[in-house]
């Protein structure tokens, strides 16, 4: 079965072994809506036709679908989509300080992604056209809340600039709204608080 891009956009990643990832082969393409970049991820490809740094068409046939893997068997192929956003420029040094395995990926490792409801955000927009993702996880249930240190490499600041909210020059951490999936939808100054910054 053939698979086509949900939208206009760049192949930014193109993972032709399947033993690299839990997707097994996968394509990672970057939209640039309202200033920001969003990526579509698709999994568990036989085979990729469209190369890194190719500007694709949506509905632009960019993959077949497949299985790739003893874990995912012909009876069980299916296609993996996401449409995520990212976390971190930094990504790779981060993770080669903390895990043992290779990171193959770079940037588009799954870890360093966070999807949303695509299912529910597409079905949204057969009602509402002009529903953007940033409306979309606006109008999300808020799941629970971290506070992160303020660092340079907080990147969803800089990609998603739409998420932040009551900005403070000295405070020193941020606290981020994540709904089910773990995506974060706004973000804001925290208090400062009384801790050693590292």
């Amino acid at each position: 079965m053939i698979v086509r891009a949900i939208a206009d956009g760049k192949v930014v990643h193109a993972n032709q072994v399947a033993g690299y990832s839990n997707y097994g082969r996968y394509i990672v393409i970057e939209h640039v809506w309202d200033g920001s970049p969003y990526y579509s991820l698709y999994g568990h490809l036989s085979e990729i036709a469209a190369g890194v740094g190719q500007k694709v068409s949506r509905g632009e046939r960019i993959a077949r679908m497949g299985y790739t893997g003893e874990g995912l068997n012909q009876a069980r192929a299916h296609l993996h989509l996401e449409l995520n956003l990212m976390f971190n420029r930094n990504f790779e040094s981060w993770h080669d300080r903390n895990f043992r395995d290779p990171n193959h990926n770079g940037i588009y490792n799954g870890i360093n992604l966070a999807g949303l409801d695509i299912a529910r955000f597409f079905l949204e927009r057969e009602k509402r056209p002009d529903l953007s993702v940033r409306q979309f996880l606006a109008e999300e249930e808020i799941f629970y809340k971290v506070t992160v240190p303020d660092s340079p490499h907080f990147d969803l600041r800089k990609f998603y600039p739409w998420m932040v909210k009551n900005v403070s020059a000295n405070a020193q951490s941020w606290e981020v709204v994540l709904r089910a999936q773990e995506c974060p939808c706004r973000s804001k100054r925290a208090a400062n608080r009384s801790h050693n910054r590292r």
